[in-house]
């Protein structure tokens, strides 16, 4: 209700204009779907390739997923902590927050 996707989205859409790769995370299986559908909706007209990782998603899908997260053919990944573990992307501008008071001396 405050607009946390809306910021989320533009800022994923600005990361993947400038050639990144972008990994969303959410807490649950039910949000990461939500999400899925809400960035592909948007941005399937400009070219934008959405992906979604979860425990729904049958196993051989997710290997290529996967595969195009290492090949760059995925621009957007979005899935719940759990694929974090089974996925090492080279995203130079991906930086783990854990707190506002610390993010830019973590990021810096």
């Amino acid at each position: 209700g405050f607009g946390k996707t809306e910021v989320a989205m533009r800022a994923a859409f600005k990361a993947v204009d400038n050639g990144k790769q972008v990994a969303y995370l959410a807490p649950t299986t039910v949000l990461t779907r939500q999400h899925y559908l809400t960035f592909k909706e948007r941005f399937e007209k400009y070219g934008v390739r959405v992906e979604l990782l979860n425990r729904f998603v049958p196993v051989s899908l997710q290997k290529n997923i996967i595969e195009g997260l290492k090949k760059g053919y995925v621009d957007i990944v979005i899935g719940t902590h759990r694929f974090t573990t089974r996925v090492s992307l080279p995203m130079s501008g991906f930086c783990p927050r854990t707190s506002a008071r610390n993010a830019r001396a973590m990021c810096s």
